[in-house]
Protein backbone atom coordinates (compact mmCIF):
# COMPACT_ATOMS: atom_id res chain seq x y z
CA UNK A 1 0.00 0.00 0.00
CA UNK A 2 1.81 3.17 -0.59
CA UNK A 3 -1.48 5.06 0.64
CA UNK A 4 -0.56 8.94 1.38
CA UNK A 5 2.95 8.58 -0.73
CA UNK A 6 4.98 8.79 2.34
CA UNK A 7 7.76 6.22 2.32
CA UNK A 8 7.80 7.05 -1.50
CA UNK A 9 8.50 10.63 -0.99
CA UNK A 10 10.83 9.92 1.89
CA UNK A 11 12.97 7.73 -0.36
CA UNK A 12 13.05 10.51 -3.18
CA UNK A 13 14.05 13.05 -0.42
CA UNK A 14 16.91 10.68 0.52
CA UNK A 15 18.26 10.70 -2.81
CA UNK A 16 16.05 7.19 -4.82
CA UNK A 17 16.38 8.20 -8.22
CA UNK A 18 13.19 6.16 -8.62
CA UNK A 19 10.65 5.33 -6.83
CA UNK A 20 7.32 2.80 -7.38
CA UNK A 21 4.53 3.09 -5.33
CA UNK A 22 1.42 0.48 -5.61
CA UNK A 23 -1.87 0.38 -4.08
CA UNK A 24 -5.00 -1.65 -4.85
CA UNK A 25 -6.93 1.98 -4.26
CA UNK A 26 -7.08 4.86 -7.12
CA UNK A 27 -7.61 6.83 -4.49
CA UNK A 28 -4.57 6.19 -2.72
CA UNK A 29 -2.97 6.38 -6.06
CA UNK A 30 -3.94 9.52 -6.66
CA UNK A 31 -3.07 10.98 -3.38
CA UNK A 32 0.06 9.59 -3.44
CA UNK A 33 0.76 11.13 -6.87
CA UNK A 34 -0.22 14.67 -5.70
CA UNK A 35 1.61 14.51 -2.44
CA UNK A 36 4.81 13.98 -4.41
CA UNK A 37 4.12 16.85 -6.75
CA UNK A 38 3.38 19.06 -4.11
CA UNK A 39 6.90 18.27 -2.35
CA UNK A 40 8.87 18.34 -5.89
CA UNK A 41 9.37 14.65 -6.26
CA UNK A 42 6.58 13.89 -9.19
CA UNK A 43 9.69 13.57 -11.48
CA UNK A 44 11.10 10.98 -9.00
CA UNK A 45 7.97 8.84 -7.87
CA UNK A 46 5.25 6.92 -9.81
CA UNK A 47 2.50 5.45 -8.47
CA UNK A 48 0.00 2.90 -10.15
CA UNK A 49 -3.14 1.11 -8.84
CA UNK A 50 -2.82 -2.88 -8.72
CA UNK A 51 -2.59 -6.22 -6.21
CA UNK A 52 0.80 -5.51 -4.63
CA UNK A 53 1.42 -9.22 -5.30
CA UNK A 54 0.94 -9.43 -8.90
CA UNK A 55 2.57 -6.02 -9.34
CA UNK A 56 5.59 -7.41 -8.01
CA UNK A 57 5.21 -10.71 -9.72
CA UNK A 58 5.15 -9.19 -13.32
CA UNK A 59 7.92 -6.79 -12.66
CA UNK A 60 10.05 -9.67 -12.15
CA UNK A 61 9.07 -11.23 -15.21
CA UNK A 62 9.59 -8.40 -17.07
CA UNK A 63 13.11 -8.45 -15.49
CA UNK A 64 12.64 -5.54 -13.45
CA UNK A 65 14.93 -5.07 -10.49
CA UNK A 66 14.75 -2.93 -7.44
CA UNK A 67 17.72 -2.00 -4.70
CA UNK A 68 15.40 -2.11 -1.91
CA UNK A 69 11.87 -2.72 -1.40
CA UNK A 70 9.53 -1.52 1.52
CA UNK A 71 6.26 -3.70 2.34
CA UNK A 72 3.43 -1.72 4.00
CA UNK A 73 0.83 -4.62 3.40
CA UNK A 74 -2.97 -3.98 4.75
CA UNK A 75 -4.04 -4.88 8.27
CA UNK A 76 -5.29 -8.35 7.01
CA UNK A 77 -6.16 -9.90 10.77
CA UNK A 78 -8.57 -7.48 12.20
CA UNK A 79 -9.31 -10.67 15.14
CA UNK A 80 -7.28 -14.09 16.07
CA UNK A 81 -9.67 -15.81 13.73
CA UNK A 82 -7.79 -14.32 10.81
CA UNK A 83 -4.29 -14.89 12.13
CA UNK A 84 -3.62 -17.93 9.80
CA UNK A 85 -4.77 -16.79 6.59
CA UNK A 86 -2.99 -13.31 7.35
CA UNK A 87 0.40 -14.69 7.97
CA UNK A 88 -0.38 -16.71 4.90
CA UNK A 89 -0.97 -13.49 2.96
CA UNK A 90 1.74 -11.78 4.57
CA UNK A 91 4.12 -14.49 3.14
CA UNK A 92 3.09 -14.11 -0.12
CA UNK A 93 3.35 -10.01 -0.15
CA UNK A 94 7.46 -10.90 1.44
CA UNK A 95 8.22 -13.63 -1.30
CA UNK A 96 6.75 -11.31 -4.07
CA UNK A 97 8.99 -8.61 -2.48
CA UNK A 98 12.30 -10.53 -2.33
CA UNK A 99 11.98 -13.41 -5.05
Amino acid sequence: CCYAGGFSISAAAGGAKSVLGVDSSEHAVALASENARRNGFSEQCLFQSGDAIAVARELKANGEMYDVVVLDPPKLAPSAKAVAKAKRKYAQFNAAAID
